[in-house]
């Protein structure tokens, strides 16, 4: 169970989150959705602070190493469960089971192709799921992404949401395609000026809460 009971967060006389009460139970797929400036990755990150290890955030800066192939930037998902001459080891020759472990997750997500290339040849979309790789690699029990799908085609965004939403993970994402917010979370979190406007099954979001959502002030 996640629970923040009264949360603000301030930047100099900036206030990004005002008075956030929110519980967020083991299994949810919650989508945070809401115009730039909302909020929403301050929340994210607040959500990943008081969590434990057993929580994965997806940056909206992905934090890859460009210079180094994808099989090394998803490996580093597990850097701090394996020794260091084993990590070493996998940096210069990949170990066959780490190596099959992380193309199997590669191909759920479209880009096992890619195992071998730097991350610097990858395009925008292609980097987003390395980096949704790298926070599978990983594990736990709840994962977090800013944006996580932003730069990645219909198509693949699509592949990418039926993948995540299929495993028995706590999500919690902030999306700014409302379509696909609305299609696979099991709650729809709307906000505004640093405050929760709606929280709501995603059947129950009406066209006027939406409108009102992302009207400028």
């Amino acid at each position: 169970m996640i629970n923040l009971v009264d949360l603000t967060v301030k930047f100099d006389d900036l206030v990004a989150l005002d008075s956030i009460t929110l519980a967020i139970a083991e299994g949810e797929k919650v989508a945070i959705i809401g115009p730039s400036g909302a909020g929403k990755s301050t929340l994210l990150r607040e959500i990943y602070k008081s969590l434990s290890t057993s929580a994965t955030l997806v940056h909206q800066q992905l934090a890859l190493v460009p210079q180094l192939k994808v099989f090394h930037n998803v490996y580093m998902g597990r850097l701090n469960q394996y020794s260091v001459i084993q990590n070493l080891r996998n940096l210069i020759k990949p170990n066959k089971k780490r190596h099959s472990e992380i193309s199997t997750i590669l191909a759920s997500l479209g880009v096992a192709e890619k195992i071998n290339s730097p991350v610097s040849q990858l395009s925008g979309g292609e980097q987003q799921r390395v980096a949704i790789a790298r926070a599978l690699y990983h594990g736990g029990d709840i994962l977090l992404g800013d944006e996580p799908i932003s730069s990645v085609d219909p198509h693949n965004s699509e592949l990418i949401m039926t993948k995540l939403t299929s495993m028995e993970k706590t999500l919690i994402f902030s999306l700014h395609h409302v379509d696909i917010a609305l299609q696979y979370s099991t709650r729809v979190i709307g906000m505004k000026n640093g405050t929760i406007v709606f929280d709501s099954s995603p059947e129950l979001v009406n066209k006027q809460q939406l409108k009102d959502l992302y009207e400028p002030c």
